[in-house]
């Protein structure tokens, strides 16, 4: 069965990186390079996992990631923070955000990879 993925993320050489890893894991990655274009995503496109940076242009993460979760249809999409910030575990849960990992940049894609498979497993 094909997992679609939504890859929010500004930075080209980023979101080029780890599309293709995901892509050579046979997922289908659907990305946006701000929280404008996510919300459209969303809006178009079942989701079944959303990696997201929380510096976005336009409408940033923080808030991209509090609208997901109070949204009834996008509320149980797990989501992964893939960020530049240090500690993003420790202020999402200062903000009451939950997500499922966080990882701070540069990281190894593949273990970013690793990250959404368990995650997609959890989900069946």
């Amino acid at each position: 069965m094909e997992r679609n993925l939504l890859l929010v993320e500004d930075n080209c050489d980023h979101q080029f990186i780890l599309k293709a890893h995901l892509e050579a894991e046979n997922y289908r990655v659907f990305s946006a390079d701000n929280g404008i274009k996510a919300l459209k995503v969303l809006g178009k496109q079942k989701i079944d996992l959303i990696i997201l940076d929380l510096w976005l242009p336009k409408l940033d993460g923080f808030t991209l990631l509090q609208t997901i979760k109070t949204h009834p249809a996008w509320a149980n999409t797990p989501v992964i923070v893939a960020t530049g910030i240090e500690r993003p575990k420790d202020i999402l849960e200062l903000a009451g955000l939950e997500v499922g990992n966080c990882f701070t940049k540069p990281y190894e894609p593949s273990e970013l990879v690793q990250a959404v498979g368990d995650l997609l497993i959890c989900q069946k």
